[in-house]
């Protein structure tokens, strides 16, 4: 409310009904007549567990000039139902990949709402290669089964890339000491510790005492 002062932008509420928390759709079409230029709707109250029509609402709005702006429940339960033409999502892996893999990828797991095969993929021979990343009997074996399952994924076009950097953009003081090896996942802060020396020497810094004389 403050942004919207200091831009000179006019909020205008829509009533709802304190019977049941529902907005009162025919105060929305009233506030949809004044032509705005945004219309900001909850799917779902977390406190009383109703639920708007935010297909009709984007309709309404769409057809009065209006963009609309849904909030994260709503955005979970496209997520969890599987109704988005596009998502952003982040397949996190491990160095030794295994059951997961039957969440993110398989055809049984495309058909269960809230599972991870965002993508609605089911190709058996994803299914088989799967199976095969699970019951690797070895490191050697799970390496070249996890390749052939990645080779297989890649096939498919299933994601678009985002961008990748190869290093982590930290802001820290300097009073921490760290291993001089960065591990394959990346900066691990929980094997980051006080370095006594390194401590004293900033706080003195801060200080000012130890400045030249």
């Amino acid at each position: 409310m403050l942004a919207s002062e200091d831009r000179g932008v006019q909020v205008r509420w829509v009533d709802f009904h304190f019977e049941d928390g529902t907005l009162n759709l025919e105060d929305l079409h009233r506030a949809l007549e004044e032509k705005p230029r945004l219309v900001a709707v909850g799917y779902a109250s977390n406190a009383l567990g109703t639920i708007n029509p935010v297909e009709e609402i984007t309709r309404w709005s769409h057809e009065a000039g209006a963009l609309v702006y849904v909030d994260a429940v709503q955005y979970e339960q496209r997520r969890i139902s599987f109704d988005f033409d596009m998502i952003v999502n982040v397949w996190g892996q491990s160095l030794s990949p295994g059951n997961e893999q039957r969440e993110f990828w398989s055809s049984a797991a495309a058909d269960q709402p809230g599972s991870r095969n965002l993508v609605g993929l089911k190709n058996p021979a994803v299914d088989r290669l799967v199976d095969q990343v699970i019951a690797a009997p070895a490191r050697a074996s799970l390496v070249t089964r996890v390749r052939a399952l990645d080779r297989a994924l890649q096939w498919n076009y299933l994601v678009i890339p985002h961008w990748h950097i190869p290093y982590a953009r930290l802001a820290f003081w300097d009073k921490f000491g760290y291993p001089a090896v960065t591990p394959l996942q990346g900066v691990q802060l929980e094997a980051w510790w006080i370095d006594r020396d390194k401590d004293a020497a900033l706080a003195q810094r801060r200080s000012g005492s130890g400045k030249d004389e």
